[in-house]
């Protein structure tokens, strides 16, 4: 049995507690998972995990593998990396994983100049609406909003997250410029979040104002495409939106409306002396400088990125 892919997929599997979700994670079928643990509990001569139509649990002896196992899967993911990068350059397949939205814009000119610049370096992107806590063990890197003061990961700050009102030509030209006063009456748009009602936006100044949005979708990519369309006012993050402030297809309104953020990128301790994470990095650095908006989207002050451990 190869040892590691069989322990790596028992790790995700006992964190997640669904072969659906640790196959999704993975980016492997179903069968792969429960052949993969089939294979584990036959060297260890242990039924690790209870299965049922309706749940998956750990049985005491899956407990204790798991918890003795999971620094011995990041520890040979490590050795692993740095085996196949003695020389010092990116090469390889780089595990990324992002929340809904977070550069949909300028993704394929982002891989383009990665290519350019680092010919075997390759990008293994994913999509995933997980917390970090689900993610950094399983990719190389995690782009997201900042995490929890308290994440033991080491934290890159990329620039800031704000959301910003952002209006299309188009409902200008049918709508005029936007008030605050006017805008509980006027056609919008909501994000359905965790961190986000869909029918108010925050004041920067504190507490909030209404809105009645004429669509409302967890989605951002879907938000833009509206805005971009002409149906609403919206208020999206800036890395969402950039791209098109850039270019002059969406306008920025209403600063005193709307909340700070800085967008990341997690990695763990294990992984940070990576080449092909140090190159991805900086690569990212420079689109988030190229992309950077003012907070606001009015103001000319800049924020410094830095690396740090969340907590700092």
């Amino acid at each position: 049995m190869d040892a590691l892919p069989g322990l790596e997929t028992f790790v995700v599997l006992a964190r997640l507690g669904s072969i659906s979700r640790a196959a999704q994670a993975l980016g492997v079928p179903r069968s792969t998972v429960s052949r993969r643990l089939t294979q584990l509990e036959q060297a260890t001569g242990q039924t690790l995990v209870e299965r049922s139509p309706r749940a998956t649990r750990l049985t005491p002896a899956g407990r204790a593998l798991a918890e003795q196992a999971e620094p011995l899967v990041a520890a040979l993911r490590a050795l692993a990396a740095d085996a196949r990068q003695l020389d010092g350059r990116p090469r390889g397949t780089l595990r990324v994983a992002s929340h809904p939205g977070l550069g949909a814009a300028f993704l394929g000119e982002f891989v383009a100049a990665l290519r350019q610049r680092w010919p075997e370096l390759g990008l293994d992107h994913r999509v995933r609406e997980h917390p970090p806590s689900l993610l950094v063990e399983d990719f190389d890197v995690v782009l997201c909003e900042a995490p929890p003061p308290d994440a033991p990961w080491l934290v890159h700050r990329l620039g800031p997250a704000d959301r910003i009102v952002v209006a299309s030509p188009a409902w200008l030209e049918a709508h005029g410029q936007p008030t605050l006063d006017a805008l509980p009456s006027l056609p919008c748009l909501g994000l359905s979040s965790p961190a986000d009602r869909p029918d108010a936006w925050p004041l920067r100044a504190g507490g909030s104002v209404p809105i009645a949005p004429v669509l409302a979708s967890n989605d951002l990519q879907t938000l833009r495409e509206a805005t971009l369309a002409g149906v609403g006012l919206a208020l999206l993050p800036a890395y969402a939106i950039g791209h098109d402030l850039l270019a002059g297809t969406l306008t920025a309104h209403l600063p005193q409306v709307g909340a700070e953020g800085w967008l990341v990128a997690l990695t763990s301790r294990s992984r940070r002396a990576s080449p092909k994470v140090g190159a991805f990095l900086d690569l990212v650095d420079d689109f988030a400088a190229r992309y950077a908006l003012p907070p606001g989207g009015a103001s000319s002050t800049s924020r410094t990125r830095r690396s740090s451990t969340a907590g700092e």
